[in-house]
């Protein structure tokens, strides 16, 4: 009897609330910041301003980020069963966005101006024909 109430949270109907909705825009701008951060571009592969569908798809993520993280567009927030977040709440998780993006961009710079990748001789014989 008591088996049959109990219902798995995975089979329970979805049920929006500010802890999914936080969990879904930082889970985004998590993946979305990963690809960025750690695109490498020349001379391995084409630059990111070249690579024009990433480079789109990354300023669209970001942008429908900014306008769910502000509610700039409620029925889009709402079609996405995104709960309302406290103003303070949305500045506090858009800062800590922007700084995790910033620090890790310059993290990433960092470590590879201090460890610069090595190219095997036919890597830098194609690496010199490419340009």
């Amino acid at each position: 009897e008591v088996a049959a109430a109990f219902v798995h949270p995975l089979d329970a109907p979805f049920t929006p609330s500010l802890v999914n909705t936080v969990s879904f825009l930082v889970n985004m701008f998590i993946q979305t910041s990963t690809i960025l951060v750690n695109y490498i571009g020349e001379p391995f592969c084409v630059s990111l301003r070249q690579n024009k569908p990433l480079l789109y798809s990354v300023c669209g993520a970001y942008a429908l980020l900014l306008a769910l993280l502000t509610g700039a567009i409620t029925e889009l927030n709402e079609s996405m069963e995104m709960v309302p977040m406290p103003t303070e709440l949305s500045w506090i998780i858009g800062g800590a966005m922007a700084a995790n993006l910033v620090v890790c961009w310059v993290v990433e710079r960092v470590m590879a101006a201090a460890f610069p990748a090595r190219l095997s001789p036919v890597a830098k014989v194609l690496a010199e024909g490419a340009k």
